[in-house]
């Protein structure tokens, strides 16, 4: 696995030097079909900007990886920065190089690479005119412009993109990620990796899921998209108990279920503090202290996990006598 280096509020790291990503949207839908062949095109493109589309849940960072892996700069870091996650300070430092002697930045890794701008709507204004500023140099060349490649990506709807000054300089090129939904024939294919996957990541002798319960799956709407699907199968897998998974192991998306269980409002009330305290110290003791896996389990990611931990002061080499 590459080394993944932070400075600051900046998390970066080659993901893919010398790496085959898994492609993005598996399946047979003409969508995943179509999308696999603009992949495959634009990561020959010449163009150093590029936009990338869709709801949120959706692959478009398997997306961005696959552009990269493709393009001829493959052999170069592509480097990730979660600009929702960073402050305007940070970014506005970004296209700035680093200083002789101090470690290298964003910009300074990406050289030859790619660098990929997750969720770029949410930059600030001081800092969104530092990426114009880089785009127009791009667009024009010359000594002004990097080697690097500049790929961003947006949950916003299109209608948004146009009222939007810098999705739309970034759109002349770019690309959409389809709904889950629009593609619901690709759901077993999905469910079927996922379940691969996480049978190896967490060691369990899971080798599938029931015809009906695939089923059963491809006919829910998954408003989380991709993201929701394979928290689900994560969870599932998580927790199944045989080598097959069935409607059982997927109750909580389902609604089935043998140990599915009332969630009705006690007359007398509840302590929502206690509740969310005991929730958290099971899901603790049930995946061994794994904050990641603890929010699969809650609904949560680790930031989430990590604040309830600090919250309530839970020791996690003595989640044994945790109550």
């Amino acid at each position: 696995m590459p080394m993944m280096r932070s400075t600051g509020s900046f998390v970066w790291g080659p993901l893919s030097r010398g790496q085959a990503p898994d492609p993005p949207l598996r399946g047979d839908s003409s969508a995943a079909v179509r999308l696999r062949e603009l992949v495959g095109k634009l990561a020959h493109s010449p163009a150093k900007a590029l936009l990338i589309r869709g709801e949120p849940g959706t692959e478009k960072e398997e997306v961005v990886r696959a552009l990269h892996a493709a393009s001829d700069r493959r052999d170069r870091p592509l480097v990730l920065v979660h600009c929702a996650h960073v402050g305007e300070e940070a970014l506005e430092q970004l296209f700035v190089p680093a200083p002789p002697g101090a470690p290298p930045g964003p910009m300074d890794l990406a050289e030859g690479g790619t660098l990929f701008l997750e969720e770029i709507a949410t930059t600030p204004g001081a800092a969104r005119s530092k990426v114009l500023t880089f785009l127009e140099a791009q667009r024009e060349g010359g000594d002004a412009a990097a080697d690097v490649r500049l790929v961003a990506s947006t949950s916003a709807a299109q209608r948004d993109v146009g009222a939007d000054a810098l999705l739309r300089h970034l759109s002349v090129l770019s690309l959409h990620v389809p709904a889950l939904r629009d593609r619901a024939s690709d759901i077993p294919a999905l469910v079927r990796a996922f379940v691969e996957r996480f049978a190896r990541e967490l060691c369990k002798d899971v080798g599938g899921v029931a015809a009906a319960t695939l089923d059963r799956l491809s006919q829910l709407p998954w408003p989380g998209n991709d993201r929701e699907l394979r928290n689900a199968v994560e969870r599932a897998v998580l927790l199944a108990e045989g080598p097959e998974l069935g409607d059982a192991d997927f109750g909580a998306v389902l609604g089935a279920g043998a140990e599915r269980r009332s969630l009705d409002l006690p007359p007398e009330g509840l302590d929502w503090t206690l509740l969310e305290r005991r929730l958290l110290i099971q899901a603790l003791q049930r995946t061994g202290g794994n904050q990641t896996r603890a929010g699969t389990l809650l609904g949560m990611n680790r930031d989430q996990v990590r604040y309830r931990v600090a919250k309530f002061g839970l020791d996690l080499t003595r989640l044994d006598d945790l109550a």
